[in-house]
């Protein structure tokens, strides 16, 4: 071992005086010399990854946790809906396809290209849930069509249930988006008197935020000995990158019905909780991706994603401001209503009083 040891100090000594005798001869210095050797080979495949030590990894890290339990409340609350209702025909086909193509491009994306753990793991999550919304979609269908008589009773609260009168599909429409009332409620709930629907709504909205802060907490006490590891500094990838951009897109194509129909329905049963745990999943998962590095090769990888989310963030906050723009015409709407329902009612008690 020592022989081999000093062997090798021995051989790099002789290639130093060789380095330099070629210099002299030269009429060069030591260090043009060294300047003047081959650049070394790319790295090879058993060749460790390079890794950088910019950014906050720590603190993306538990930020990028927090995401991903904002888009756990969205989703699982859906999907227990589902289960309850026993019903799929809240859900649409179109959005859920729109969604899967963007969520299974968003993970070959992220993970061709290898981009930070939570994204990856949060495209993996998106995938998750839209298969499983599919399939209770397809299994209850089935089912309804199979025993018609566990969903009589049903058939007028339910996705079955005719257009309203203002041409405003009704909850549980093919027509009506992702993240509307029946994300919130199920709509043969009891209704709630204003004062305990508002200490609900006040609870859920706490009881939510409470959650997602708790999940990033935790992530940064975990992560603490894997930051200091520092992260792998992505290549660009072409492949990647197409996909993502494609992901991209679908996603912000996605939002634009939404905009569309809140137009003729004023935004009535708009859930605004949802929005505002999307809001809070997309902006937490933006800011994970910046607090990891803001060098110009970081943000151009990332880039499809970042757009993808930012982009959601505003058309998601177009949203809120058309709920916000037509609140008055909603309390004008529901209003003429409750008017109507009182004259059929003293109608009703008129034609028997009539009749008796």
């Amino acid at each position: 071992m020592t022989r081999t040891l000093l062997s090798g100090r021995a051989l790099a000594v002789l290639a130093l005086i060789a380095v330099i005798a070629a210099a002299s001869f030269s009429n060069a210095s030591p260090v043009d010399a060294l300047k003047s050797l081959p650049p070394p080979g790319p790295p090879g495949p058993n060749d460790p990854p390079n890794r950088v030590y910019d950014g906050h990894a720590r603190l993306a890290s538990a930020v990028g946790w927090a995401s991903i339990a904002s888009w756990i409340l969205v989703s699982v609350d859906q999907i227990v809906l589902c289960y309850k209702e026993q019903s799929g025909e809240s859900l649409s086909l179109l959005f859920l396809a729109i969604w899967l193509t963007g969520d299974i491009t968003n993970l070959l994306g992220s993970l061709w290209q290898g981009l930070i753990p939570t994204v990856i793991i949060l495209a993996l999550y998106y995938t998750f849930c839209d298969v499983i919304l599919i399939f209770q979609v397809f299994y209850y269908r089935r089912k309804r069509r199979l025993h018609p008589e566990l969903y009589e009773s049903l058939a007028t609260s339910d996705g079955l249930a005719p257009p309203e009168a203002n041409g405003a599909p009704s909850i549980a429409s093919e027509q009506t988006p992702l993240m509307s009332s029946f994300s919130a409620h199920a709509p043969l709930e009891a209704a709630l008197s204003p004062a305990l629907q508002h200490t609900k709504d006040v609870l859920s909205y706490a009881g939510g935020f409470v959650l997602i802060l708790v999940v990033g907490v935790v992530a940064w006490f975990v992560n603490a000995k894997a930051a200091r590891k520092g992260r792998v500094e992505e290549v660009w990838d072409t492949s990647a990158q197409v996909v993502g951009w494609i992901s991209a897109f679908l996603y912000l194509g996605s939002r634009l019905p939404q905009l569309a129909l809140n137009r003729k329905t004023k935004c009535a049963g708009l859930s605004l909780l949802m929005f505002a745990f999307a809001v809070c999943g997309n902006g937490t998962y933006v800011a994970s991706i910046l607090l990891t590095s803001t060098s110009p090769q970081h943000i151009l990888v990332n880039a499809p994603w970042l757009l993808g989310s930012g982009g959601t963030i505003f058309l998601d906050l177009v949203v809120l401001g058309q709920f916000v723009a037509y609140a008055k015409e909603r309390r004008l709407e529901a209003a003429q209503q409750g008017v109507f329902a009182r004259d059929d009612e003293s109608a009703l008690v008129d034609d028997v009083a009539d009749e008796a």
